[in-house]
């Protein structure tokens, strides 16, 4: 019993107190509001789950099944005909072929490096072609 005074976290490795955990993490509680329910602060908590690998598996499986919860959801409202949804599990899921940003490279010949002149002191000859053209036209 001094133990557990001692150290605290170990009254919270009995399965019950492990899977009370796990249900909070599981219906999307922050961790700060775990450590609520836990009576603890959050530095305290952020200790007990470096001591606790019983504590911090308990989390993880919560929040990766409320992850799956959401998936799931996100899923039906995409199949459901709910656009934006559509729109994020493609982007998320197949994102070489949704991302709205292409990247692309340019390189010079055999793969170097471009090079580009600023400020020509001659015009291009199609400037050239446009203004004799439009002066053969007005006359």
């Amino acid at each position: 019993m001094a133990r557990a005074k001692q150290n605290g976290y170990t009254d919270w490795e009995t399965p019950d107190q492990l899977e009370k955990i796990e249900a909070w993490a599981s219906e999307g509680l922050t961790r700060a509001e775990i450590a609520h329910n836990m009576g603890i602060g959050r530095n305290t908590f952020c200790e007990w789950r470096k001591k606790s690998p019983c504590i911090e598996d308990a989390i993880k499986r919560g929040e990766d099944s409320a992850i799956d919860k959401v998936e799931n959801a996100l899923f039906s409202a995409a199949c459901s005909g709910n656009i934006t949804a559509q729109i994020f599990f493609l982007k998320n899921k197949r994102p070489d072929a949704w991302k709205d940003k292409r990247d692309t490279e340019i390189s010079g010949g055999n793969g170097g490096k471009v090079s580009f002149e600023w400020g020509t002191k001659e015009k291009p000859s199609y400037i050239n072609k446009e203004e004799n053209s439009s002066d053969g036209d007005d006359k």
